[in-house]
């Protein structure tokens, strides 16, 4: 329902993006480590914790440093090999499974970094298909973007807000997406070209248990919502059919 359950908590920091394994419903919850400093603005290191099913604590795959601005966008996708996709500050990462997840590779980012041809500007969503297709939210050009795998130009799919953030498909290839400034989880479908709303989240209290910005989502296979809650480092799981 709309006031969900916490499904991670203990050993978290600053949860900043979750990808959640619809086969086995594993968790893998991108994490910010804070130090010291009080700048919000410093880059901090960031790991990958695995979550599996009804576990009270995550396990650590991959470690990494001076990348993770607590307050800037940051996702985390897996394909269908399990391979680990890290967005964040413009950047994409590829963490291979074969290498667990010693290795990784730059594959796309900022649109002044032209030596890679998937470049473009900020992401705030990123969601990868079976068959390696992105979908990202482009915060630069306030659109929803497809990108196919060596393709160096994306196709327009719906104009969003500089507010837009988070981004998922079901089954249906129907688009699901938050917007930041109105606190609300919506769903697109590309067939009919409409929009609705699918999770009010100013229906919890006045936001009195979600910090901003809260709209990083995934599904599980029964097409629960799991969704950020950032002031209080969890996860929350809505019930939305």
């Amino acid at each position: 329902g709309v006031h969900g359950i916490t499904v991670a908590f203990q050993g978290l920091i600053y949860p900043t993006s979750i990808f959640v394994n619809t086969k086995n419903e594993d968790m893998y919850i991108l994490d910010c480590v804070l130090t010291n400093s009080t700048n919000v603005a410093e880059p901090r290191n960031y790991r990958v914790q695995l979550w599996r099913k009804n576990s009270s604590i995550g396990q650590i795959l991959i470690n990494n440093s001076g990348l993770c601005v607590p307050n800037s966008y940051s996702h985390i996708v897996l394909d269908k090999q399990m391979n680990i996709y890290v967005e964040m500050n413009g950047e994409i990462r590829q963490w291979f499974s074969s290498k667990n997840y010693t290795y990784n590779i730059t594959i796309g980012g900022l649109e002044t970094l032209v030596k890679y041809s998937n470049s473009y500007m900020i992401s705030h969503g990123l969601y990868i298909d079976d068959n390696l297709t992105m979908y990202i939210i482009d915060q630069s050009h306030e659109t929803i973007e497809k990108w196919f795998p060596n393709f160096i130009l994306p196709i327009k799919i719906k104009t969003t807000s500089k507010t837009s953030s988070g981004l998922i498909l079901d089954c249906n290839q129907f688009f699901y997406y938050g917007d930041l400034l109105e606190n609300i989880i919506y769903q697109f479908n590309p067939i009919t070209n409409q929009t609705r709303i699918v999770l009010d989240l100013n229906l919890q209290q006045q936001l009195e248990q979600f910090g901003r910005p809260p709209l990083i989502m995934k599904f599980d296979k029964f097409y629960n919502m799991f969704v950020m809650d950032r002031r209080y480092s969890r996860i929350i799981k809505h019930s939305i059919l």
